[in-house]
């Protein structure tokens, strides 16, 4: 009787011991198809790459400027590569292509427009992707200017080749930053054509000119004026002369030109690009040339406009 209950509990015992061992077996299984699922990211491509179709559709048709960050909550980002060639995404496994296989890669096409220049480069295992979208650019992972302003080239005819830079200030210390910014200047415009000139002044326009031409006018065709100003944080300003509606349009286009070159590196400033009238410029309009055009940068003392100015002048007036 005490041997047949004794069997009976080494019975009860081994099944137990059978069923843990068959419950770590499936769990063994199914942690290992978790993984090889996971290693084969073949649902995560197929919705990456659909999903980010969709997106850039709708960057494509959205008004104005776009900023997009694309997130992905169900593994990094960094497990993939990206790949944009004509209006096509493709999306692979940046694991394997470490490990030295070739991964593969799921294709999924996009939008196209003829109107949007498609700037979106390979990314590889990117920790993050996100998309700009300015004017009529498309971008991805370099960051561009929201703020940059359209310019338009009417077809300029009257190219300078003569320029005054006139610095104007009023402490010691503005004048020291702004002396600097002549000598940047004059150094970067020594090998071109152009006739550039410096003139420094305590007053604006006052004792600006050297009349080399005549007695009444300047010998400059453009007149640009640097200015520092105090009274804002991270801005700049172009003040182009108006002097009517048959004249405004290169000062203009030139001063829009320079604030994007500003904002090329320094994207994230105030800028504006105001038409002025005589009364601003009245300290110096009497002594220009009738088809001078005068321009007034005015910008914070943290940023120093020097390369992208330079730039921006040179393509404007060669």
């Amino acid at each position: 009787m005490f041997n047949s209950k004794k069997a009976d509990a080494d019975e009860e015992l081994y099944f137990i011991l059978l069923q843990v061992v068959l419950v770590g077996a499936v769990g063994l299984m199914l942690f290992n198809y978790i993984n090889s699922f996971k290693e084969n990211t073949i649902y995560d491509k197929n919705h990456l790459s659909r999903d980010i179709a969709l997106v850039l559709n709708t960057l494509y048709m959205a008004p104005g400027n776009v900023y997009y960050e694309y997130e992905y909550s169900n593994m990094p980002l960094s497990y993939f590569d990206f790949y944009f060639n004509e209006n096509t995404i493709g999306v692979s496994d940046s694991q394997q292509r470490v490990k030295g296989n070739s991964p593969y890669k799921i294709n999924y096409p996009y939008a196209a427009n003829k109107k949007i220049t498609n700037d979106l480069q390979i990314l590889r295992n990117p920790k993050s992707v996100f998309f700009y979208k300015s004017g009529n650019i498309i971008t991805n992972n370099k960051k561009i200017s929201l703020n940059k302003l359209h310019c338009q080239n009417t077809g300029l005819t009257n190219r300078p080749k003569k320029i005054l830079f006139d610095f104007f200030y009023s402490t010691k210390e503005e004048e020291e930053k702004l002396i600097r910014l002549a000598e940047q200047l004059s150094s970067y415009f020594y090998n071109t054509n152009l006739n550039i000139d410096f003139a420094r002044t305590i007053e604006k326009g006052k004792n600006a000119f050297t009349k080399k031409d005549t007695n009444k006018y300047t010998w400059a065709d453009l007149i640009i004026i640097f200015r520092l100003d105090k009274t804002q944080e991270k801005s700049i300003k172009s003040y182009y002369y108006f002097k009517g509606l048959e004249s405004y349009q290169e000062p203009k286009y030139l001063g829009c030109t320079i604030l994007n070159s500003v904002l090329e590196i320094n994207s994230d400033i105030n800028n504006a690009n105001i038409p002025a009238s005589r009364l601003h410029f009245k300290d110096i309009s009497d002594n220009i040339k009738p088809s001078a055009n005068i321009i007034e940068i005015s910008f914070s003392p943290s940023i120093n406009p020097t390369e992208p100015l330079s730039e921006a002048i040179k393509n404007y007036a060669q």
